[in-house]
């Protein structure tokens, strides 16, 4: 099972979309073949409120947050304007606060193809390196900006 467990229990109609398409134009790549893309920094339950709004300025999708060797949550935009509405919290209140259980995962190793099916219906993906021992190594985002600039790369290497 290639999906978060607890996503994939949730929701089983989008185990469908992890079919890879051989005739995708990125069906052949990972997201090692994405330019420009890092690993999120650590973020933990120390990350504010605040944090998050300078995040998303800077262009950011989705924050993981972490907890110990887990993901414990991630904070959207969506996420992040519903709690400090509902939950009256400051700028800095613990981030932790305004995370959603509700996402997507996926290894590193997975074809983008099966990553663009993700995105369909979702902001972003993360995309996980694991240890040998099965440890999170780094935790990338991968949102349609990403899959749209590489398509356009690639298609500048075709003509």
């Amino acid at each position: 099972d290639r999906l978060h467990p607890h996503t994939d229990a949730v929701y089983p109609e989008r185990a469908v979309l992890l079919t890879d398409d051989p005739n995708h134009p990125l069906a052949s790549k990972t997201i090692q073949d994405l330019k420009g893309l890092t690993p999120i920094p650590y973020y933990d339950a120390r990350l504010t409120v605040n944090d998050c709004f300078d995040l998303f300025k800077k262009g950011h999708q989705m924050i993981p947050i972490r907890n110990g060797g887990n993901i414990a949550g991630v904070v959207t935009r969506n996420s992040l304007a519903k709690a400090v509405a509902d939950k009256k919290l400051h700028g800095m209140s613990s981030a932790s606060h305004c995370t959603q259980r509700d996402y997507l995962k996926v290894p590193s190793d997975v074809s983008l193809a099966v990553i663009a099916n993700l995105l369909k219906t979702e902001v972003a993906v993360l995309c996980l390196n694991y240890t040998d021992d099965h440890k999170i190594r780094s935790i990338f985002v991968v949102s349609q900006t990403e899959l749209l600039e590489n398509m356009h790369e690639a298609l500048k290497e075709v003509i």
